[in-house]
């Protein structure tokens, strides 16, 4: 008995010190930098239904995803709660600060980036005077526009503002 639980045990061990199998057999593939643009501009976009901003972030280590959507009645709407509202003002204010920063002339950047294992993907759509123009960006972008973050920043804080205030 004692010499097949030694059998046994030493079986387990060289199981578990086989090598492991050669990437090429994992049968896995990442892509290149080239093939994952930091930043991507779509035009035009039929998910508005009214809507003058949808904000967008999803990834992370936990697999977050959400999504807001801004309306020019001051209305705020998120996938996981309530509806917030805030002057149709600030919403006006908001896009004239998006706009002169470039958001509707933004170039498509050719996706250089720093990998990263919790990196999160943005992705803005915006509707103002006639304009409708969707960017995504991914962080640790090395050719992401500046812009980009500053308009993403502002609309980080109307989120956060609304998070406080409920």
């Amino acid at each position: 008995m004692r010499r097949e639980a030694i059998v046994i045990i030493l079986l387990v061990f060289l199981v578990a010190c086989e090598p492991a199998p050669a990437r090429s057999a994992l049968n896995t593939r990442t892509p290149s930098p080239a093939e994952l643009p930091s930043t991507r501009v779509f035009s035009g976009s039929d998910k508005l239904g009214g809507a003058v901003i949808i904000y967008e972030r999803s990834g992370g280590l936990t697999g977050i995803s959400e999504q807001w959507t801004v309306y020019p009645d001051g209305r705020i709407t998120s996938e996981q709660g309530p509806e917030y509202r805030v002057s149709p003002e600030r919403i006006s204010s908001l896009l004239s600060e998006i706009e002169s920063l470039g958001f509707f002339v933004m170039s498509e950047t050719s996706g250089r980036f720093s990998p990263c294992r919790d990196c999160f993907t943005y992705r803005i759509t915006v509707s103002h005077e006639g304009q409708v123009r969707t960017v995504m960006a991914m962080d640790a972008a090395a050719d992401t526009p500046a812009e980009f973050w500053q308009i993403l920043e502002r609309i980080r804080e109307l989120v956060a503002s609304l998070e406080q205030e409920s």
